[in-house]
């Protein structure tokens, strides 16, 4: 065979498969036309987001008021061409419904988005995770009913974290790791930091009367603790921004109690509750005793509090809103194991919890300390 003919041969094969080659580019490219450029459901989440961002930047007067909530369709988000229909954006889009919710925490925004496909997905939000990965129990570590529609947890249990991105501990960015303590009848979770307040602050420091001295007094609505609360939400020391919005304010039990009370159920210290609404809290002395599986626990100052209860710490030292009924200016601090009195005047680190919203979504995570929950 000539030198030519080899070359004509060549040239014929290498056309023949650049042809085929172009041919299934060209069948793969038609496909895609046909079956449209979907995105995953996670994806879709964060396209809702922006979408509805660009649509309260033009729409300002709609946004909610603070402590409001707004629902934003997502028919309107396509009729305003900020995103495109459901079915061009998911393969089921046509069984799909969606929608946005935005709400007003502290002046800072958070939009929920929600998407709902049958038999496919739907945006699980962190309560009915937990409720599902804990089967309630009555006895041993786990999930325990209050017989008021709510949980709580109980015992050692190792499967109540909950990640609120990063803080900084003494100069290092550590994750921001927080107990999960229970899910109020609201569906609301409330939560408790596993890290207190680098600052101590004082319950009160004024001039009491009746001690003749600047002890403080012991009542909540006219403490310094309660300016303090006010003021840390403002600040950053505690949580980033970001998940500020997944909070919820609400009043606390500010009810006093005696160190001997027996009580574990709240009917002390919410008895009374605060004049107004607070992001964060602290924690009552029923809920730590609550916890404890140990039949000694008895009142607050039981050493044996600190036995089977996934708060006992080594490294406590604050404060909680419930004062002394038998005097003015005596309130009950929390040690890691057990309650004392203390003069409202004195200085302790804070431990807060918070409540987050019902709108606070599972990402992943399987509540344990090395892989806590994590939520958007």
């Amino acid at each position: 065979m000539s030198e030519s003919t080899s070359l004509k041969t060549l040239l014929i094969v290498g056309g023949g498969i650049l042809g085929f080659v172009l041919l299934i580019l060209l069948i793969v490219w038609i496909t895609s036309l046909a079956k449209g450029h979907y995105v995953t459901y996670e994806t879709l989440e964060t396209k809702m987001v922006e979408a509805a961002k660009k649509y309260y930047s033009k729409n300002h007067k709609l946004l909610p008021t603070e402590d409001q909530e707004a629902t934003l369709n997502y028919d309107t988000l396509v009729t305003e061409d900020y995103i495109k229909p459901l079915n061009k954006m998911i393969k089921d889009g046509d069984k799909c419904s969606a929608y946005v919710v935005v709400s007003n925490v502290a002046s800072n925004y958070d939009y929920a988005p929600y998407i709902n496909c049958p038999g496919s997905y739907e945006t699980q939000e962190l309560y009915k995770v937990i409720l599902k990965n804990n089967p309630v129990v009555t006895s041993g570590s786990g999930l325990y009913s209050d017989g008021n529609g709510g949980y709580y947890f109980r015992g050692e249990v190792t499967n109540n974290y909950v990640k609120l991105g990063t803080i900084d501990n003494y100069g290092e960015e550590v994750d921001n790791l927080w107990r999960i303590l229970s899910i109020e009848k609201d569906n609301t979770v409330k939560i408790r930091a596993t890290k207190n307040t680098e600052d101590s602050y004082t319950w009160d420091d004024r001039y009491n009367e009746t001690q003749e001295n600047n002890y403080g007094y012991n009542k909540f609505e006219m403490s310094r603790i309660k300016d303090t609360l006010a003021e840390l939400i403002k600040k950053p020391i505690i949580m980033d921004e970001e998940y500020k919005s997944k909070l919820i304010a609400k009043k606390l039990c500010i009810g006093r109690r005696e160190l001997a009370d027996t009580s574990k159920d709240g009917s002390v210290e919410c008895s009374v509750m605060s004049n107004d609404k607070y992001y964060y809290d602290l924690l009552s002395p029923y809920e730590y005793m609550r916890i404890s599986l140990d039949d000694n626990c008895k009142d607050t100052t039981s050493l044996s509090c600190s036995n089977y209860n996934f708060l006992k710490s080594d490294q406590n030292d604050e404060w909680t809103l419930s004062a002394t009924i038998t005097n003015d200016y005596e309130v009950l601090s929390f040690n890691g194991s057990h309650y004392d009195l203390e003069s409202a005047y004195m200085e302790k680190n804070i431990m807060p919890s918070a409540f987050l919203n019902t709108k606070t979504f599972y990402v992943v995570g399987t509540g344990t300390m090395s892989e806590p929950y994590i939520i958007k």
